[in-house]
């Protein structure tokens, strides 16, 4: 039985039944041809051809815009078809990168292409994702007033806001207001210079 061309007609049938499935929530996709977006874009492109012949020899007659109507009309089905199909593809794998086992067996070549390269992404996507560790730095720990121990080449202080800086001695300081520490001697007097904290007398 030969097979029979693609028209505007055929094109309605295979949206409206893709449409159907997507309305009773069955995402599996309607069986078409193997070659069905190749004898597509072969009848899109004839198509217009013909209309843009037809248009030089005369762009006002009947025939020229009955080519025009089925031309543009032709492009709306294929673009809506393309749209509910690719949706499908793309639901398929959502459904496979969560453990869900889609059925591929109604996809054409050009659609596995695109569902194997966006499983690849979202795999590699993943992976990068919760494979990154977090750097979390300790925060600098402060001590009670009594527990504080003048140490040579120190000051003890009271951070008179909250502060987050780097020490002389290369430690990181993270204080909060009220805050007592024994900071280097040269770190500890630029922030009392300049009202960010205040010398404690520790005996």
């Amino acid at each position: 039985m030969p097979k029979e061309e693609l028209n505007c007609e055929k094109l309605r049938q295979i949206l409206e039944m893709e449409r159907m499935q997507k309305i009773r929530k069955n995402r599996l996709l309607t069986e078409i041809e193997p070659d069905f977006y190749s004898n597509l874009m072969s009848y899109l492109n004839k198509l217009q051809t013909t209309f843009e012949e037809e248009y030089k020899i005369n762009p006002t007659s009947a025939k020229t815009m009955l080519l025009r109507d089925e031309l543009n009309r032709a492009k709306t089905l294929s673009e809506n078809l393309f749209e509910i199909r690719e949706e499908k593809v793309v639901m398929a794998t959502l459904s496979a990168i969560k453990g869900g086992k889609p059925d591929l067996k109604f996809m054409v070549n050009e659609e596995k292409m695109l569902y194997r390269h966006l499983l690849n992404v979202l795999k590699e996507n993943r992976e990068q994702i919760f494979s990154t560790e977090l750097e979390i730095k300790p925060a600098h720990k402060t001590v009670p007033l009594n527990e504080h121990k003048p140490r040579p080449g120190y000051t003890v202080v009271r951070v008179m806001d909250n502060l987050s800086f780097v020490g002389s001695d290369e430690k990181e300081y993270n204080l909060i207001l009220n805050d007592v520490v024994s900071l280097p001697n040269d770190t500890a007097l630029l922030l009392c210079k300049t009202g960010k904290a205040k010398e404690m007398n520790i005996y």
